[in-house]
């Protein structure tokens, strides 16, 4: 099973309080599919994910493997237990904030 780091709930914590204000819960709700659906294709694939998102090849990590989905891009442990350990939207300024 693969979990959410402390600071990937704080990450969607951030996203989905900043659609509700927005008035934006569908926005919230397809995140959330967004988590569900990652983690299904970590649990079946963990090393299809990318080394890096690809607008931002410099964010690489060891240990650390990225997947697109829906608009956003999960980074995730590749180690035991998996976990994802960041959630960004697909447009954020990535490599200041991982």
């Amino acid at each position: 099973m693969v979990g959410l780091s402390p600071r990937a709930e704080d990450d969607l914590e951030t996203l989905v309080d900043h659609y509700i204000a927005i008035g934006r819960p569908e926005a919230a709700r397809t995140l959330f599919l967004a988590v569900d659906r990652v983690k299904a294709r970590i649990e079946r694939a963990p090393d299809s994910g990318l080394s890096a998102p690809r607008p931002y090849p410099k964010v690489r990590a060891a240990g650390v493997k990225w997947m697109l989905e829906a608009r956003y891009w999960f980074a995730y442990s590749i180690g035991e237990p998996r976990a994802i350990i960041g959630i960004f939207y697909a447009a954020a300024d990535i490599p200041n904030r991982f």
